[in-house]
């Protein structure tokens, strides 16, 4: 099995607080912030002065995430993006982490250089507070049409790619002209509110791909186009939705049938640290779907929805998405 992808290439860094926490500004619990990369470097620096505080980091992004998976699962995987530097060609620092853990993870990569600093989020986890969240794309969201692979996509089982690449008009083009001439699954990973807007605002580009994954959490599904989300694709059995609803679970959409996932077990909610998990589920679930053959009967379906499940759930006590935390199950 091999997947292509290409997307947003972020490092992620992390901080939990075990007090009481006050955030520097302009973070906000249970907000997330778009900032600049200067800003991003300044809110770092104060939080790794502040006591109480435990950090980590990781590579990360939707994309990045869902191939980490695959690859810990079996799969063979390969990833473009963009990341920061000079135009001497010398890479940042989060730069050649994003790298270095990428290849840890077994996920081949060619990584475009980009005269701005890679992309880098923030997660502060404040506990009862919820969660601040602050992004810096920076060179992550400057992908063009030269980055995309296309003798590895037209070689993958399956290509992924997140729900603001469609906002590239010439990427978009590029990536359904090869789904649609090699029959190769195109899977689209909303991501954010934004990326599913992306799908709805774009999906004149879709409709003649042969097959479409679609993931989404509740929240993004209502930016989903209807014929996404419960009834197939332009009257044609294209498209596979699925859509997780954190501890409820998940289900799947297709143009036939309706297919409901609940876990019979839930973790309580302090043991949690959900952050990457949305993602091992959408790995895990394609992984699995691909190796049993692309069918969409219920039976099948629910199949793949119990094995996701039970990936997200080896990272639920560890923050970002560990490639280790996947390999060790």
């Amino acid at each position: 099995m091999f997947l292509y992808g290409i997307g947003h290439a972020m490092t992620d860094y992390y901080f939990r607080s075990q007090t009481e926490t006050t955030l520097p500004q302009p973070l906000q619990f249970s907000h997330a912030v778009h900032i600049e990369p200067q800003v991003f470097t300044s809110l770092l620096e104060q939080l790794r002065r502040t006591d109480g505080k435990t950090e980590c980091c990781e590579s990360g992004g939707t994309c990045v995430n869902m191939l980490k998976t695959a690859s810990a699962l079996g799969a063979n995987t390969f990833f473009s993006g963009t990341v920061g530097g000079t135009n001497s060609g010398i890479r940042d620092k989060a730069a050649l982490f994003f790298q270095k853990r990428l290849a840890g993870a077994g996920v081949e990569s060619n990584l475009f250089l980009r005269n701005t600093p890679t992309g880098r989020c923030l997660i502060v986890d404040g506990s009862a507070k919820g969660q601040a969240i602050a992004a810096s794309p920076g060179a992550a969201q400057q992908l063009d049409e030269t980055v995309f692979d296309t003798s590895r996509a037209l070689a993958a089982d399956a290509i992924i790619i997140e729900g603001m690449i469609l906002a590239n008009t010439a990427i978009t083009k590029k990536i359904c002209s090869v789904c649609k001439t090699a029959e190769i699954p195109l899977v689209i990973a909303a991501a954010t509110p934004i990326g599913a807007r992306q799908i709805n605002i774009n999906q004149q580009y879709l409709k003649e791909i042969k097959q479409i994954v679609l993931f989404a959490n509740r929240t993004e599904a209502d930016y989903l186009p209807l014929t996404f989300s419960s009834n197939g694709h332009n009257g044609k059995e294209a498209v596979l939705a699925v859509i997780t609803d954190g501890e409820k679970g998940a289900c799947t959409y297709t143009c036939n049938n309706t297919t409901i996932y609940k876990p019979e077990s839930i973790v309580p909610q302090n043991e949690v640290e959900s952050t990457g998990a949305g993602d091992v589920f959408a790995g895990a679930f394609l992984y699995k779907w691909l190796y049993l053959g692309k069918e969409k009967d219920e039976f099948n379906l629910k199949d793949c929805l119990v094995y996701a499940h039970s990936k997200a759930n080896c990272i639920l006590h560890r923050p970002l998405c560990p490639a280790d935390a996947l390999r060790q199950r």
